[in-house]
């Protein structure tokens, strides 16, 4: 309960934060295209994280006006999975591979200048936020690079340039943070 507590007024910070940042930053990708799916489909390395929000229908969350952060596993993340490829042709697998991108949707659109200056506002150089599944992931700096925690203590390297569409936003990651 208290780590709840913490959560809500920490991940408030972030979302002010990426409320009033304003930065257009040159690592941003500078074409806006309609949908977070429709943008990782055409970018490098992303084209297995396309095909799991068409596969498991995640897809139509992004078809809205909310925003949210997509924390994007790239296609060598999902290489590093046992068995990887029976997530995209297994129907059993379906509801592994929804529940593994819900951990790593987060509300808001959150660029990674946003994370950074989140992570300098704080004391212990840590900010929480709860995914759409209701796990914390933990973003913090380590070795000079960003970094989000699940809470299983699965690590993953934020990429350098994220993949912005006119409401969301992809972060293409390292790792897959929940094993299917």
């Amino acid at each position: 309960m208290k780590l709840r507590a913490m959560t809500l007024p920490l991940s408030a910070a972030v979302l002010a934060l990426a409320a009033c940042s304003g930065s257009d930053s040159s690592a941003e990708s500078d074409a806006m295209v309609e949908s977070i799916p429709t943008a990782l489909a055409d970018a490098d390395d992303m084209a297995k994280t396309a095909a799991a929000l068409e596969r498991t229908g995640v897809d139509g969350i992004f078809n809205g006006v909310a925003s949210y952060t997509l924390l994007a596993p790239t296609d060598a993340a999902y290489a590093k999975l046992d068995d990887s490829e029976a997530l995209f042709t297994d129907d059993e697998a379906r509801a592994a591979l929804a529940a593994m991108l819900k951990h790593q949707i987060v509300p808001g659109y959150l660029t990674l200048q946003d994370i950074a200056s989140a992570i300098e506002a704080v004391p212990d150089g840590k900010v929480t936020m709860t995914a759409m599944d209701d796990t914390v992931l933990t973003f913090k700096e380590q070795d000079g690079k960003l970094v989000v925690v699940s809470d299983d203590g699965t690590t993953a390297h934020l990429g350098d340039e994220s993949i912005s569409s006119n409401a969301s936003i992809a972060i293409p990651i390292d790792a897959v943070l929940l094993q299917p």
